[in-house]
């Protein structure tokens, strides 16, 4: 049976055990009986018991993902596209590494210390990432 949408993605077929769960970065497809989904940038699964089609998305992922479902009887097959947008939320920060403590003379230069590799922000920030810091205690 020809896969939709294939486009030579990987294409992960399901057998009469298995439960599918294609993580599709590109365009992936799987296919049960006359049931083949394909993906892109989003993860599906189908259930053959149910006809439910279950999508999980990927924490701190957004975009568009278009989804192609084919129907197929015999010879004869019939496919239907739609897509759906994952709009971005404004996470919390994440620290990525963390700042070693740092000891200095009283008359030392300025210390810089580059915050742009230590703190993952956002994808809805949009203010420069030198305004989003604030100095909870400095020494006496």
């Amino acid at each position: 049976m020809p896969l939709a949408n294939a486009r030579g993605s990987d294409s992960f077929v399901r057998g009469s055990d298995t439960m599918p769960l294609a993580d599709a970065r590109g365009s992936d497809s799987f296919e049960h009986g006359f049931n083949t989904i394909s993906l892109a940038n989003a993860r599906g699964s189908d259930s053959n018991i149910n006809k439910l089609l279950n999508l999980h998305f990927l924490p701190n992922q957004n975009g568009i993902a278009t989804i192609t479902l084919k129907a197929q009887s015999g010879a004869q097959y019939v496919t239907h596209s739609f897509a759906i947008t994952v709009i971005p939320v404004d996470d919390a920060p994440i620290i990525l590494q963390s700042i070693e403590d740092i000891i200095v003379d009283e008359d030392a230069p300025t210390t810089q210390i580059d915050l742009i590799p230590i703190f993952q922000i956002s994808t809805m920030t949009t203010m420069p990432l030198s305004n989003k810091f604030l100095i909870i205690q400095i020494p006496r």
